[in-house]
């Protein structure tokens, strides 16, 4: 018989539509994911002062928090999504930390974790080895190997020697 014809194609209609609702959810995906997890420029930066030399830098996570690095000092600072991740190398740092629902602050020093929850504060490595960190305003959770999670407050001082790991807390 002729005039019939076989089955109709496929209309193709619904898989475009398909192919361009998965690239519009992708693609509202990645920015979302970039939104949420890499507040303001995402860098890597290490700061090193000589002689009477002070560095200073600012987050950028609009929060207007600084770290202030004294002379003869290092200091790296890098960030893994909203962590904002600190090591003080040598010398000694003071940290103006304002509150952020972008970032997460988190300082080593030797094996000692500091970590922020909105203060002003310093760390300090002396050339013995000796850990030092003091809260003026707010507070700091700190980590120490095998100790219990500790919380510093106002005017709180802990100093731990890394050689035979002993704490003072004045």
């Amino acid at each position: 018989k002729t005039g019939q014809s076989g089955p109709l194609p496929p209309d193709p209609f619904w898989p475009r539509l398909l192919d361009g609702l998965i690239k519009v959810l992708v693609t509202l995906g990645v920015a979302a994911l970039c939104l949420l997890w890499t507040p303001g420029a995402s860098c890597d930066v290490e700061l090193i002062t000589t002689g009477a030399e002070q560095k200073s830098v600012s987050l950028h996570d609009h929060s207007n928090s600084v770290i202030v690095l004294d002379a003869n000092s290092s200091l790296r600072m890098y960030s893994i999504g909203r962590m904002v991740r600190t090591e003080l190398l040598r010398g000694r740092a003071a940290f103006d930390l304002h509150p952020s629902p972008l970032r997460l602050f988190q300082l080593r020093l030797d094996s000692v974790t500091v970590r922020d929850v909105g203060t002003l504060f310093a760390a300090s490595i002396n050339s013995d080895d000796e850990v030092v960190i003091t809260v003026e305003q707010g507070l700091v959770q700190l980590d120490i190997p095998n100790q219990p999670r500790r919380l510093l407050r106002p005017n709180e001082q802990v100093s731990i020697h890394s050689a035979v790991k002993t704490q003072t807390l004045t």
